[in-house]
């Protein structure tokens, strides 16, 4: 999963007006944005095996530190307390752990079974989707298409910067999904963790364009 992760970041704003748009998106893409930190210390790896499904040529060998379930509900915990801690808004604080909970949720759908409960890696679950490009891609574009709608539903721009700039992450994220689907195998595990380090990108410009929208 990749853009349906962004979809349901969208989304948030529509259980919380005064959800952000950049700690949403941190929050959904969490598993991701600590993977590549990660794979390029050596704690976790994976493999470029074309085939391995029918959609992305990654095998996830090892990952139970960033994306196993007991993972994902620590960091899911951990960010709710961490952010009602600050702002003592505790409808918030429950909106960002489920995000970060729910990237497990959505990779279990499209991933072969490779997904970890515990961090003793043994045994492993995933729907696979990806062997199934049509439906999977159908899913992922519903998701986000949905997400956007009920963003731009709940918010609206202050300024130029408060219009574009939601647009620009769609745009680059639509870019991004499609290169995936039709590009050439990554050539190295490291250009493919280098590459994921960009998903902080995407923090950045969700904060970004929060400071000049308003909630409707």
């Amino acid at each position: 999963m990749f853009i349906g992760h962004f979809g349901l970041a969208f989304a948030a704003k529509k259980l919380s007006p005064s959800n952000n748009l950049g700690a949403s998106i941190m929050s959904a893409q969490l598993l991701d944005l600590i993977w590549p930190i990660l794979t390029l210390a050596g704690i976790e790896n994976f493999s470029i095996e074309p085939g391995i499904t029918k959609l992305t040529p990654l095998n996830f060998q090892y990952y139970p530190y960033s994306h196993s379930l007991i993972a994902s509900i620590f960091l899911g915990v951990i960010v709710g307390v961490i952010y009602y801690m600050i702002r003592k808004d505790r409808t918030n604080a429950i909106i960002y752990g489920v995000l970060v909970v729910s990237h497990w949720v959505l990779d279990f759908l499209t991933h072969r079974p490779d997904l970890p409960i515990s961090f003793s890696d043994e045994q492993k679950y995933g729907m696979g989707l990806w062997n199934y490009p049509a439906i999977s891609i159908i899913v992922e574009i519903l998701i986000f298409i949905t997400g956007i709608y009920l963003y731009f539903n709940q918010s609206v721009e202050e300024n130029q910067k408060g219009k574009w700039l939601p647009w620009t992450i769609v745009i680059l994220l639509a870019i991004f999904f499609v290169m995936n689907i039709i590009g050439p195998p990554p050539p190295s595990t490291n250009a493919v963790s280098y590459s994921a380090l960009l998903l902080w990108l995407f923090v950045g410009l969700g904060y970004w364009a929060e400071k000049n929208r308003r909630r409707i």
